[in-house]
């Protein structure tokens, strides 16, 4: 999913109590009609996007642990050479 192009895809024409009261009933149904295909989208692109966060968890968590095991070796390194200086 192109996530950029996010707002392009959910577009909801948000009408006011007035407009709706003055709707057919023929535009009534084919309004319903397109907002049942646009919650379909949406529960879709919701899944999706919980999928992407479990996926960026499970590599932040990953980054996060490298980043502490090489700060940790590096401090265990440094303690070398503290105690090699002439």
């Amino acid at each position: 999913m192109n996530w950029d192009k996010l707002d392009e895809l959910l577009t909801l024409e948000e009408l006011t109590a007035e407009e709706i009261s003055q709707i057919s009933a023929q535009e009534a149904q084919l309004r319903i009609q397109n907002n049942i295909n646009l919650l379909a989208q949406i529960n879709n692109l919701l899944l999706e996007a919980s999928n992407e966060l479990g996926k960026w968890r499970i590599i932040v968590e990953k980054l996060k642990h490298t980043k502490n095991t090489v700060i940790e070796q590096n401090r265990a390194l440094k303690e070398i050479l503290k105690g090699e200086k002439f």
